[in-house]
């Protein structure tokens, strides 16, 4: 079985759980929106249909609730294009659009019900929408602000709008205050029958078959990428339901689709690459450069951290958060304090071990990355006096802000070889690879284990020395250094140790890890996705300037390799990133040749392919920007257009 069909399959048993848990709530839902039996029916099975063609898009959503409901406003807003669903249209046509509806008890409606149905269905669409999302599907302001893309503001607004607008329908009688359980007891008797279920898994099954028609007549990959630059900004609109319905509605502020001028009064965003924009926010200026170079990007937000080494105290290391739904505001204004990981230097035991540690060590490099709840944090110390080094991980989990040392790595004494280690978190996991320095593997001053590129790739390795432009994070990817490495050892590289994350107390969540052979040596600048570990080749090999390409990596979990021609070989910094269909990508930033500018950055994005000559040609972003980072799939930058600093945050298609 190829990936696409585990994906395929991945996606109807999704749509399985959503169909079975939320068939009743969209139908009250879309009896409430219709003011319609039947119309509410045929609105249910749209919506499903359309969340399976959104599923791709669900990772944009705090939870699949979330995910549905966003499929049915997309449904809402094309309800009056009476396009045929893929089952009714093989059956004959629009004719067959609508079906009678169920009889059945579970139909019935409450008493009362009919006058505020009708009530609802008047209010102005942007109205509707919002209160029953509220009220209905039971979600909270930020929920609804990340389905609708608006401000929560904008929301609570619009919710307090419609239940006043109720209340005076009625002539008063029913109070504002109780408006949200009279809708509720509206359609509490309502319940998807059994055939309206079976309808709808029907449709959703002929949606599957015509998706994958529609993916088999769309070409070769090399013609989607030449072609999604143009299509990008429609596409956004299909993708998310943001367009307008063709009639019947005026258009809403909810389905505009654009630069986020209209909401945000900000310039447009810069185009040409492969992704839709999550959210935008205005600069009074630039951040912080290391807080950016660790900027975390996820599904709902922007996580900055922030290293403190105040005076008083121990380091740590300040978690700020800014949600996409504060969009359009200023960046740090948005900006809420989440939590901090407080953090203790090495204790040497031959020296003092009832001592908390030692004011000799300084914080040398560190990384932050955030999976699922928790936040993961790698500090690399060195000693002042022996140059020791030692990696410690700290997790945070987030919605408790608790956090803890959990793992130590290296000899704070000094003592015995020096080792290394790459460590790197995603996709709820931690993966930790060790090395150490082995002078008795060196002959004539070649490298020996470790030194090596990875077996049966038939490519060399010709990544960077990490030499390009430091202006961003590598995923969370973090080694330190021995400070023994002269130059005339070589390293032994242990097997990967993959920890998954669980429960909700730091100290107890590694689990036992499993161990993935790495004969190869260190992984260099690790990613971890889905699908596996993304790497650039290995610490410590030399380069081949014959080679055009780097050579990168993917490991499955299970420890198979596999070998893709990656960035070109010319010194500038590099990032992996992730698309939707699970394609992989590589972005470049190279120097703005332009003087005179805080634009010093142009960026360029290409897939990762596995023959160098199937590479398409690299989508360039139209703007020299300030900064340019990557996390998973997600790409940001910073740029400077019509007088205007901001920042932007983009998913990647």
């Amino acid at each position: 079985m190829n990936r696409k069909q585990r994906t395929d399959d991945k996606k109807v048993r999704t749509m399985e759980q959503w169909i079975e848990s939320y068939a009743t709530a969209v139908l009250q839902f879309a009896t409430l929106y219709t003011d319609s039996s039947e119309v509410a029916q045929d609105l249910t099975v749209r919506s499903f249909a359309e969340a399976y063609r959104r599923l791709d898009l669900a990772h944009v959503y705090l939870t699949d609730k979330n995910a549905l409901f966003g499929g049915v406003v997309t449904a809402c807003r094309g309800l009056n294009t009476k396009q045929p669903l893929p089952l009714e249209n093989e059956k004959g046509g629009a004719q067959d659009v609508t079906h009678p509806p169920v009889e059945s008890p579970s139909t019935t409606f409450a008493p009362g019900r009919s006058a505020l149905s009708q009530a609802v269905s008047h209010l102005p669409l942007e109205m509707r929408v919002v209160l029953l999302l509220s009220a209905i599907a039971e979600l909270g302001l930020s929920d609804i602000s990340r389905i609708l893309l608006l401000p929560r503001r904008v929301v609570s607004s619009r919710i307090e709008l419609a239940k006043t607008a109720l209340s005076e329908s009625t002539d008063d009688t029913l109070k504002t205050t109780d408006v949200m359980d009279a809708l509720c007891n509206a359609v509490e008797e309502i319940r998807a029958a059994d055939a309206l279920i079976t309808r709808i898994r029907k449709v959703v099954a002929a949606t599957v078959q015509e998706v994958r028609a529609e993916r088999r007549h769309r070409g070769p990959r090399w013609l989607k990428y030449a072609t999604v630059v143009t299509g990008l900004f429609s596409i956004a609109a299909v993708d998310l339901g943001m367009h307008t319905a063709t009639s019947g509605h005026a258009p809403a502020p909810t389905t505009a689709v654009s630069s986020l001028l209209d909401t945000a009064g900000l310039p447009s965003a810069l185009s040409g690459l492969p992704v839709f924009i999550d959210a935008q926010f205005k600069l009074s200026s630039l951040p912080d450069s290391t807080s950016l170079n660790h900027i975390v990007l996820t599904n709902t937000g922007v996580y900055l951290p922030t290293l403190d080494q105040s005076a008083n105290s121990w380091p740590s290391i300040q978690v700020q958060y800014v949600p996409y739904a504060d969009k359009g505001q200023d960046f740090k204004s948005a900006a809420q304090q989440l939590a901090a990981i407080d953090m203790v230097p090495p204790i040497d035991a031959q020296k003092q071990a009832q001592q908390a540690g030692s004011s000799d060590w300084k914080i040398d490099t560190w990384q932050f990355a955030v999976t699922g709840k928790w936040a993961v944090a790698s500090v690399g110390w060195v000693s002042g006096t022996s140059l020791s080094t030692v990696t410690q991980i700290y997790l945070l989990y987030l919605p408790s802000g608790e956090s803890n040392l959990v793992q130590t790595i290296g000899n704070a004494s000094g003592s015995g070889p020096e080792q290394m280690a790459a460590v790197t978190a995603g996709d709820n996991r931690v993966i930790i690879q060790g090395a150490v320095q082995n002078t008795a593997l060196v002959t004539a001053g070649k490298p020996g284990t470790g030194t090596n590129r990875p077996n049966n790739t038939g490519t060399k390795n010709t990544g960077t020395q990490n030499t390009g432009t430091k202006n961003t994070t590598t995923s969370a990817a973090h080694a330190t250094t021995g400070s023994k490495n002269t130059g005339t050892t070589s390293l032994v590289s242990l097997p990967l140790e993959v920890y998954h994350l669980t429960g909700t107390i730091p100290l107890k969540a590694l689990t036992k890890p499993n161990q993935i052979p790495a004969p190869f040596g260190l992984m260099k600048n690790p990613a971890v996705f889905s699908e596996g570990i993304v790497f650039r080749g290995v610490v410590g090999q030399s380069l081949n300037t014959s080679d055009a390409n780097e050579a990168w990596y993917l490991m499955s979990w299970n420890g198979d390799l596999s070998i893709f021609v990656g960035p070109p070989a010319d010194g500038q910094h590099h990032f992996a990133v992730i698309g939707n269909n699970s394609d992989l990508w590589w972005a470049e930033t190279t120097p703005n040749p332009a003087k005179n500018t805080n634009a010093r950055w142009q960026v360029l994005m290409s897939p990762l392919t596995g023959d160098s000559v199937g590479q398409p040609a690299a989508l360039n972003l139209s703007g020299p920007v300030v900064w340019f980072g990557a996390y998973n799939n997600r790409v940001a930058w910073v740029q400077d257009t019509q007088g205007q600093l901001q920042l932007v945050v983009g998913a990647v298609k």
